[in-house]
């Protein structure tokens, strides 16, 4: 019997031990362009994508209360070898946390850009 407890708090402790990735879901997207412009200049890099596969997934790790027009988001992290305009590709995605997010300006006033989400890994499709 003490041996079953034993085994028991041991099992407890190492499933509590491992990283949980609850949060993190694979979807398809296109590229469509980078947001910063010669009008709007943001930090962060974020392009804007227009999810193919996984939207109620994207959905879930974004700010809810903005109408969202053809799954298009913006994400940030998306690697610099995948951002040309019109590629397929498929990506990881979590929610952003503090200070992952872009800053934007329009004529050196701060703008909002819509949800955007946190690319964890991409690659071409």
């Amino acid at each position: 019997m003490k041996s079953n407890i034993i085994l028991f708090i041991l099992i407890i402790l190492i499933l509590s031990s491992c990283e949980k990735n609850e949060n993190e879901f694979e979807c398809e997207a296109i590229i469509l362009s980078a947001v910063n412009t010669g009008i709007v200049m943001c930090t962060n890099d974020p392009y804007d994508l227009k999810f193919i596969s996984g939207i109620d997934m994207v959905e879930s790790v974004t700010d809810s209360n903005y109408q969202i027009v053809d799954s298009v988001y913006a994400v940030v992290n998306l690697p610099e070898e995948l951002k040309k305009e019109g590629l397929i590709i498929k990506l990881n995605i979590r929610e952003l946390k503090s200070g992952e997010g872009p800053t934007c300006y329009n004529f050196e006033m701060p703008i909002f850009i819509g949800p955007v989400v946190y690319v964890t890994n991409a690659e071409k499709k």
